[in-house]
């Protein structure tokens, strides 16, 4: 239901009815005007805390959609990635941001159309820190989780339809 929310929403709208909404989505604001939204600690730009304070730029735009629609956003920090995937499973949660759209998940959440495309960029102060081919694949989790990311990447490219 929020991912149709979501998709519907635009700039300048002054509440839910003047977003286009239908009856079943504005009944469904009413019945939840608050929504429980993840925030992680450390992922900026994007979605990390300072001092307590959710902040980056999926905060703001979920903050700004909220405003538009009429709902008030619950941010829940600390919870583990895969915590947060769980609470998603079970309810206690509604919106997660910054998720990639696997077939996997699509069996428990619904995805809207990506606001924001991400490439891993890995910077080195000297050309000898450049990661050679077979360090991408040793086993290390920090090269593990690079290795996904790349992945993710190139299936992007390679099939921007899926």
């Amino acid at each position: 239901m929020l991912a149709g929310l979501v998709l519907a929403t635009s700039l300048g709208s002054a509440n839910a009815q003047d977003l286009g909404l239908t009856e079943t989505e504005q009944a469904w604001i009413k019945e939840h005007p608050v929504v429980r939204v993840h925030n992680e600690t450390n992922w900026p730009p994007y979605n990390f805390n300072v001092d307590g304070e959710p902040t980056g730029f999926s905060i703001d735009y979920m903050r700004l959609l909220a405003a538009q629609a009429g709902l008030d956003v619950e941010f829940v920090s600390g919870p583990s990635w895969n915590e947060f995937l769980d609470m998603m499973r079970s309810g206690d949660l509604d919106v997660m941001l910054n998720i990639v759209d696997t077939p996997v998940r699509r069996e428990y959440l619904l995805f809207t159309t990506p606001y924001a495309i991400t490439s891993p960029v890995q910077r080195a102060d000297k050309p000898s820190h450049l990661p050679i081919e077979e360090d991408l694949y040793s086993d290390s989790l920090v090269q593990e989780i690079l290795r996904s990311m790349i992945r993710v990447a190139h299936t992007a490219c390679d099939w921007p339809d899926r």
